[in-house]
Parts: structure tokens; C-alpha cells; sequence
């Protein structure tokens, strides 16, 4: 006998397991028993997300109200340069740089 032949028989051994397998009674509660896990796992979601939907509605509608505020009132702080040399004079007074180094700031 080969080692093909052993594994053979091996398997032939366990697929007839199955053939003679001994069926279960079935649990006539089941049914009801996952039912009502369903129910109980959907109210549970239903409460955290009937409270967080609004809430991040809420926190997203007062996020999008102020950064439009925010963008609307800021016009007044920026300065509109109509050419190269103002947005150097502009950049020199931000940041205090003299005149020698104002030379780097020259965009082309």
C-alpha cells in the first residue's frame, strides 16, 4: 500500500461520516429567540442614532454658519494689490524686513 492509497482510504473514511451523521431535533424557540435579538439590537440603534443625527446636524449647520460669517467679514482685512512691487511693500511691513532683504521677495 502507497502513501496515495492511505490517503485515499482516509478520505473515504471521513466523507462517510457524513453519510451516517445523526440529525439534531430543531430548537421550536429559535426562531422567537432571534427575533427578538433583532428587535432588541434595532431599538438600541434607533436611540443612539435618533440622538446623534440631529446633533451633528445641529454642530455641522453651526459649524457652516460661522465660516460664512467668518469668510464675509473678512473682506475688509485683505489688502488688493494690483501689482508686484505693492505686494512686496505689503510682505515687507508683515514680516519687518529691511530693505536689502526685500530683494529675495521679488516674484517673476
Amino acid at each position: 500500500m502507497n502513501k496515495q492509497e492511505k490517503i485515499q482510504i482516509e478520505v473515504d473514511k471521513t466523507l462517510s461520516l457524513f453519510d451516517k451523521k445523526e440529525s439534531l431535533p430543531p430548537n421550536p424557540y429559535l426562531y422567537t429567540r432571534i427575533q427578538q435579538q433583532l428587535k432588541e439590537k434595532s431599538k438600541k440603534e434607533f436611540l443612539l442614532l435618533g440622538v446623534l443625527k440631529p446633533v451633528l446636524f445641529t454642530a455641522l449647520i453651526a459649524l457652516n454658519l460661522t465660516t460664512a460669517v467668518w469668510y464675509t467679514s473678512s473682506d475688509n482685512l485683505t489688502k488688493n494689490t494690483e501689482n508686484n512691487t505693492e505686494l512686496v511693500d505689503v510682505l515687507k511691513s508683515d514680516f519687518n524686513l529691511e530693505n536689502d532683504q526685500s530683494v529675495n521677495l521679488i516674484f517673476e
